[in-house]
């Protein structure tokens, strides 16, 4: 969900039955944001929660169709991707590599992907 600040005009960017997503970072020209997304974790509902996310780039300006996976530790059994953080460039993020039984905050070594 986003508000415009000004107007108080709320959309509604990505809303999808089961599948977890948590806004974490914008880039610096408003154009996409970086989400937690348990989107493709597979097993059903029981897995559509937090414990079981990689990050994601969602274009602002679609209607949540322009979803791009940007990390595949959810591929891997007990990790997750999260936290991440734009440059002010734009031109790279950094995250978190994280357990999925653990706390959320708890992380273990913090990495940059950048194109």
């Amino acid at each position: 969900m986003g508000v415009d600040l000004r107007t108080g005009k709320v959309t509604a960017y990505r809303r999808i039955p089961d599948e977890y997503n948590e806004v974490e970072g914008i880039s610096p020209d408003g154009k996409w944001a970086l989400v937690e997304s348990s989107r493709e974790q597979g097993g059903g509902p029981e897995r559509q929660n937090s414990r079981y996310i990689d990050i994601w780039r969602l274009g602002l300006g679609s209607d949540g169709t322009d979803f791009v996976r940007l990390t595949r530790w959810g591929d891997h059994e007990g990790y997750k991707a999260s936290n991440p953080v734009v440059s002010h460039d734009g031109k790279r993020i950094a995250f978190q590599s994280a357990r999925n039984d653990e706390p959320a905050g708890v992380g273990h070594g913090i990495f940059i992907l950048s194109p």
